[in-house]
C-alpha cells in the first residue's frame, strides 16, 4: 500500500474508503468477525493492480461509472498480490477478483452473474461503486450519497444486489 500511496493519494484514499465502509457494512449485516476481518484486508488492496498503472495514461480519464472495461485487467493482479497475504481467506480473494463483476453477468472481467458471485463480491461490488460515486475517485462526476443511492437503485437495479443496497442504505443512515 505504501506504493499505492506514494504513486495515487485517489487511489489509496479510494481504497480505504471501500475498506470502511465494506467492513461496517459486513458488521451491520451480522457477518462472523473473522469474515470480516479477511474482507477488510481484501477490501483495503482490492485495487491494488491499478498501482502499476497509477500517474500513467493506461486508464482513461474521466471514467464514468458505468464504463469500468479499462479497470477490467487489475482484478486478475490485484488477486494475485493480495493472495500472498495470510490474513485473506479464499472468499476475500475471489472477492478482488470479482469486486467489477454484476449480478445480470454484464461486468468485467469474466462476466459472471448472480449464483456465481459471493456474498463478499456483491457487498464489494456495492461500496466499490458508491465510494467511488460520492468522492468522484478517477475522475469521475460526484454524486451527492442520495443521487448516488438512488443512481444505483434505478439504474444499476439489476446489477446490483438490491438487499444489500438496502443494507448499505440502513447502514448509512444510522451514522
Amino acid at each position: 500500500m505504501l506504493k499505492v500511496m506514494t504513486l495515487s493519494r485517489e487511489l489509496y484514499t479510494h481504497s480505504l474508503n471501500v475498506c470502511l465502509l465494506g467492513v461496517g457494512l459486513a458488521t451491520a449485516l451480522g457477518w462472523q468477525r473473522d469474515q470480516v476481518s479477511s474482507l477488510g484486508v481484501a477490501l483495503f488492496f482490492h485495487d491494488l493492480g491499478l498501482a502499476e498503472d497509477a500517474g500513467q495514461e493506461s486508464v482513461p480519464l474521466p471514467l464514468s461509472l458505468h464504463d469500468e472495461e479499462a479497470l477490467s485487467p487489475h482484478a486478475e493482479a490485484s488477486a494475485q498480490a493480495v493472495a500472498q497475504l495470510p490474513e485473506v481467506d479464499d472468499e476475500a480473494l475471489e472477492m478482488v477478483r470479482c469486486h467489477h463483476e454484476n449480478l445480470d453477468g454484464s461486468g468485467s472481467p469474466r462476466g459472471l452473474s448472480s449464483t456465481q458471485l459471493s456474498a463478499a463480491a456483491r457487498l464489494a461490488r456495492i461500496v466499490d461503486i458508491y465510494e467511488r460515486a460520492t468522492s468522484g475517485c478517477f475522475k469521475s462526476e460526484v454524486l451527492s450519497a442520495f443521487a448516488a443511492l438512488q443512481m444505483m437503485r434505478n439504474e444499476m437495479r439489476e446489477q446490483l444486489d438490491q438487499e444489500m443496497l438496502s443494507a448499505l442504505v440502513r447502514f448509512l443512515g444510522q451514522a
